[in-house]
């Protein structure tokens, strides 16, 4: 029996690409047969992650979204380097607790930047004729803070909200363009930034937490294996949702 997620012959670029879900999609995406653009800031370990990757024709760019107006510039050096893109994962991304009292504009702003802003950008860019192959995928990351978020969490759960309102209405929008859009509405992930956003919290709280989530904490390569799965052709009929993937946190 074929394999139903075979990504051979498509080109994905994916953000967030030296830690956490980002590496893991690299990873899973290359075995089935992309070639994959990783980006993200650190250099050094996205080379490292590049030496695990399976097949050849992958490529590596140290980029600091939060620089919004030189996305399209990287986009396309990158497609004149390695050719037209079939689909992108953004997993790029900042989580910041603060309690209302200290949520200045600048810490709101920083934060949209990465989340929202650069998503958006990056796939104004890619619906463009010449950045993609006259079809693709678009993957990002949300979270269930976006539907039911903690306190101190009002400005990660608006930048989340704001992916999956985006998406349900792109998705109409880049239907002409044979571009299908989805988020996947995470719960808990095992990261290093959920081990850092534990440390905001005490023990009861986290107690708590677990709690909602009677699943468990998810493992990052199940997330993965809803990223290809988004990205292949077994999935050419869904756009426009959020998959949730929550370990039972919205039950």
């Amino acid at each position: 029996m074929n394999n139903i997620l075979n990504l051979k012959n498509k080109t994905v670029l994916v953000t967030g690409a030296s830690d956490g879900v980002g590496e893991s999609v690299c990873k899973l995406i290359s075995n089935l047969g992309a070639r994959v653009i990783m980006v993200a800031r650190r250099e050094e370990k996205l080379r490292d992650i590049y030496k695990m990757l399976d097949g050849d024709g992958h490529a590596c760019y140290s980029f600091d979204l939060s620089n919004i107006d030189e996305i399209e510039l990287l986009v396309k050096k990158i497609v004149s380097e390695n050719g037209k893109l079939d689909g992108i994962v953004h997993c790029a991304g900042v989580a910041v607790a603060r309690p209302l009292r200290q949520m200045k504009y600048q810490v709101i702003h920083e934060l949209m930047l990465v989340n929202f802003y650069s998503y958006f950008e990056l796939v104004r860019v890619f619906s463009k004729k010449c950045n993609n192959n006259g079809s693709g995928s678009i993957v990002v990351m949300s979270s269930v803070s976006a539907r039911s978020g903690d306190k101190a969490q009002s400005a990660y759960a608006a930048s989340k909200a704001a992916i999956e309102g985006s998406v349900n209405v792109l998705a109409k929008e880049l239907a002409d363009k044979n571009i299908r859009i989805n988020a996947i509405t995470a719960g808990m992930i095992k990261t290093r930034m959920f081990e850092n956003f534990l440390n905001r919290y005490d023990e009861n709280s986290i107690e708590q937490l677990y709690n909602k989530q009677y699943l468990g904490v998810i493992d990052k390569e199940n997330i993965a294996y809803a990223v290809a799965y988004l990205l292949s052709d077994a999935s050419k009929f869904i756009t426009g949702t959020g998959l949730v993937i929550d370990g039972g946190y919205l039950t």
